[in-house]
């Protein structure tokens, strides 16, 4: 007896709580939130910033992305840490397979390991993205490591430097 008007005000507050609640998340009044004006307007300004947020930053997002773990690809190369560095490459390509700097780093990281016709195929892949002498000579050194005698690779690879140049290199 002395317990039972506790548990009896307890009991009428609770219910007085939910029917409080219940009344307040309605669907009426949700319904009748939904469909003012102002919250049609706010849920447009939502989905054209989702929209837009996702057309234009996504490729900058993923272009910022690029250029970091090219960046971080080639600090791990110079580091020594060819594991880190292969990752990061590899992520890169991913990305962008045209990437020069991840290219190189593969390159390098093949030739590191003595992989004669994996360096044969980046630095093919190098000489393409950057026509230099620099390049085409460095695709010669590994097109005779990997070759044999009538050295195709190399010969092509030679016959894209420059008259010129051909003298002093």
């Amino acid at each position: 007896r002395k317990v039972s008007w506790l548990l009896d005000d307890i009991a009428s507050f609770l219910t007085r709580i939910r029917t409080q609640m219940a009344a307040f998340f309605a669907w009426r009044r949700i319904r009748a939130r939904l469909f003012r004006w102002q919250t049609a307007v706010v849920l447009v300004c939502l989905f054209a910033m989702v929209f837009l947020g996702y057309r234009y930053g996504r490729p900058r997002y993923r272009f910022y992305l690029e250029v970091q773990y090219a960046n971080q690809a080639q600090q791990f190369l110079q580091k020594k840490e060819i594991a880190r560095a292969e990752l990061r490459a590899r992520q890169v390509l991913l990305l962008n397979t045209n990437n020069l700097a991840a290219n190189r780093v593969m390159a390098d990281i093949a030739d590191l390991y003595h992989a004669a016709p994996a360096a044969v195929y980046w630095r093919r892949r190098v000489a393409l993205l950057a026509p230099q002498i620099s390049n085409h000579l460095a695709l010669a050194s590994a097109a005779l490591q990997a070759e044999t005698f009538p050295y195709p690779t190399t010969t092509t690879a030679l016959e894209a430097v420059d008259p010129q140049f051909r003298q002093s290199s």
